[in-house]
């Protein structure tokens, strides 16, 4: 289970060095986006992904 709390600011991801771990923090962002949209109270976000998922996204 990944817990995120995000917000979409450029020094969010200035030190990630990896592809594959700014590819994931979109996703987690987006993720978080979409479980918010319709919540302006809710600060954080709970999704369950598979390891097969990610390996499929990041291809």
């Amino acid at each position: 289970m990944l817990i995120f709390q995000l917000q979409y600011n450029i020094a969010n991801i200035l030190a990630l060095k990896s592809g594959y771990v700014i590819r994931l923090y979109e996703l987690c962002k987006d993720h978080y986006s979409e479980a918010t949209r319709y919540k302006e109270s809710t600060m954080s976000a709970t999704f369950d992904i598979k390891i097969e998922r990610l390996r499929e996204l990041f291809e």
